[in-house]
């Protein structure tokens, strides 16, 4: 009998998701992690990984993993392409393979040893996994299909060339929900967050704009909260790829909101309790202190700090570097040193977390913000 293999396609742009989500956290691992994990505990150690949009992100969990990148230069052309990248770099003693993509996180080892046990006993060319009545991810192919697969185009998918071709396949009834759930939108992630241990519940965009427009949030506020999300996400993304688990999607809504009560005493401590209010309790904590980092945040790279140094490193909607924010506030506050040793005091905790993500990135921050090279 020749290698069973699989190919999971993760070449995509997640941009219904708005957020990358093959570095998004699920319980104790990555989303990209979890059907890996699933593959090899059933036994399937020929694993090739099919990369596109921020392949260079998924280079180093894929390197920690021991699966083999095969990046498609295609990826734009949608997942079809890249199941042709990957059918061409499948080993050529390859036998079957397993189609799984990254984003069908919720798939089980015991499905996918269900499958293989299908496979060992009776011929097939297609083994599809169903729940109540419904195929699911991921089929098991044979390698006969192989040439197939790479010579013909097909407009409507995989699904459709098998269709179209007549394959002669078999269906194994299984009782995981598991094999449907793909997370292709900001709702599918966030129903799963809530039911799994660990991962702190957050409001969605829809919850953030909603309160802009409650609380009268004024324009330049909100630009600036969305620049700062987009650098905060940026790094959780980066901080992900080296072996952190950060929760991106919380630390997003927490950027948007940091400044939703912005003009009002106390901002920070508002914007807590009307988060607070909401049921967000995390994400309350880390908005009460995006002013001034606690020294056991100040330590480790998390949440907190992730959010803190983003918004130090955005003036108004600009990506600026901390030593322009220090000169240009020490002018601002040139006549008043109370003011002064508070913000130098907070550009230097700063300043430290910005230190302890560059020595986790191995690079420094202006690799991943060129705005910063230019100050």
């Amino acid at each position: 009998m020749g290698k069973i293999a699989a190919l999971i396609p993760a070449a995509g742009y997640s941009s219904r998701m708005g957020l990358f989500k093959p570095l998004l956290p699920l319980a104790s691992s990555l989303v990209l992690e979890r059907p890996i994990k699933a593959l090899k505990a059933a036994g399937v150690e020929d694993i090739l990984a099919i990369t596109g949009h921020n392949s260079f992100l998924l280079a180093p969990v894929l390197e920690r993993l021991g699966v083999k990148a095969v990046y498609n230069p295609r990826f734009d052309q949608g997942m079809y392409s890249s199941i042709q990248a990957g059918v061409a770099a499948l080993p050529e003693d390859t036998e079957a393979f397993f189609l799984l993509p990254a984003d069908y996180a919720m798939v089980s080892s015991t499905v996918i040893g269900q499958i293989l046990e299908k496979y060992r006993r009776e011929p097939h060319q297609v083994f599809y996994p169903i729940y109540k009545g419904e195929r699911g991810h991921p089929p098991l192919i044979s390698a006969e299909l192989r040439s197939c697969i790479l010579e013909r185009v097909a407009d409507g998918g995989l699904r459709e060339l098998l269709g179209t071709i007549g394959t002669d396949y078999a269906e194994i009834p299984v009782d995981e929900e598991g094999i449907l759930q793909d997370l292709d939108t900001e709702d599918d992630y966030r129903s799963l967050v809530q039911k799994q241990a660990g991962l702190a519940p957050y409001p969605t965009r829809r919850e953030c704009e909603w309160l802009w427009q409650k609380y009268e949030t004024p324009r330049q506020v909100i630009l600036h909260a969305q620049q700062v999300s987009r650098v905060a996400c940026t790094l959780c993304e980066y901080l992900n790829s080296r072996g952190l688990l950060l929760h991106t999607a919380l630390v997003q809504a927490c950027a948007l909101l940091h400044d939703v009560a912005k003009g009002e005493k106390g901002h920070a401590a508002k914007g807590r309790q009307i988060v607070k209010e909401m049921g967000y309790e995390e994400a309350g904590e880390i908005i009460g202190f995006h002013m001034d980092l606690p020294n056991k945040h100040l330590a480790a790279v998390d949440e907190y700090s992730v959010l803190y140094l983003a918004d130090k490193l955005v003036q108004g909607s600009k990506i600026v570097t901390l030593e322009k924010r220090l000169a240009e506030q020490s002018k601002r506050y040139a006549h008043d040193n109370s003011a002064l040793t508070g913000m130098q005091e907070r550009i230097g905790k700063a300043k430290q977390v910005q230190q302890n993500i560059e020595k986790i990135l191995g690079l420094p921050l202006s690799e991943l913000f060129p705005e910063l090279a230019k100050d």
